[in-house]
């Protein structure tokens, strides 16, 4: 095979792929890579950055919270608005812990959260903030009384916010913009915990797997990755096999609990007989035939 007809499929392989996931970008690179018995070619690889999300610095959190003590921001912002912005720079909250936050849930200075993102967790409301609330109270419309933030005005005025949060979202933007002239959100503050935990993983697929079998979620960015990040995948053994199916070149648990995957053939039910091992199910999202050990 001359110089010509790699680069010719290399070119292929790059213009099929890229619009498409990075798992089909891997099928492609390793079918290419076993075709020429060679794996020290340097492959075009897509554009793109991290895929673990790095929280922001602590400096600019306080940076943050300066801003909005010397600007006495509570003349300023709408009393929900600066209620937002002292829950997140007092608690670090996110989306769903500020939204759901109940009075009830206050004790002295101490709140409590619960959110499928981070689990169980408390945290301590400064002066300013109980201050505000106490404020703020008064302004309360009679439904949902209980939770702390509740539409004021608009055709929901009365009830509480909904889960989506785009309130907590445009409020956290437009003033982080104003203070470090950068855009953030809740998330930025605190990665959530199975993202933490399984932050050193390249395959993002193998966190978000980990994350709905535990029925969390996850705050990781959907990008691609790197030439060394793929290097490194391609090496642990995850690659695709030749029948074009999702099974494993060697024993590896890939992140996923302690089990260990090993490479099994359809053709290998007839042989065995142990088909009461596999369980099959219908995706109700795409209609697909999935099959699981």
């Amino acid at each position: 095979m001359d110089q010509e007809t790699i680069n010719s499929y290399l070119k292929h392989i790059y213009n099929c792929y890229k619009p498409n996931t990075i798992s089909m970008y891997i099928l492609g690179l390793d079918k290419y890579l076993d075709y020429i018995g060679s794996n020290h070619l340097h492959v075009p690889i897509p554009q793109g950055v991290d895929t673990v999300r790095n929280t922001i610095k602590l400096e600019q959190i306080q940076q943050i919270k300066n801003h909005v003590r010397s600007q006495d921001l509570s003349n300023v912002l709408r009393m929900q608005e600066y209620l937002v912005f002292q829950f997140i720079t007092d608690l670090d909250t996110r989306n769903h812990e500020i939204t759901k936050s109940r009075w009830k849930h206050i004790h002295d200075h101490k709140i409590l959260f619960e959110d499928c993102k981070t689990g169980n967790t408390s945290g301590y409301l400064s002066d300013e903030t109980l201050t505000a609330l106490e404020r703020y109270k008064p302004l309360m419309h009679y439904k949902h009384k209980d939770y702390i933030f509740v539409n004021q005005t608009g055709r929901y005025k009365g009830f509480k916010w909904s889960d989506n949060c785009w309130k907590v979202h445009s409020i956290v933007t437009r003033i982080s913009k104003q203070v470090i002239g950068q855009t953030l959100c809740p998330q930025d503050f605190r990665a959530s915990i199975i993202t933490e935990e399984y932050n050193n993983w390249v395959n993002p697929k193998v966190i978000q797997r980990k994350a709905r079998h535990r029925s969390q979620k996850t705050t990781l960015k959907y990008n691609h990755v790197g030439e060394r990040e793929l290097r490194e995948y391609i090496d642990t053994g995850t690659i695709f096999g030749n029948d074009n199916s999702l099974i494993y070149k060697q024993k590896t648990n890939n992140g996923i609990g302690k089990r260990s995957y090993i490479k099994t053939l359809p053709q290998d039910l007839s042989e065995t007989g142990d088909n009461n091992i596999f369980s099959f199910s219908v995706s109700p999202f795409f209609g697909l035939l999935g099959v699981g050990i």
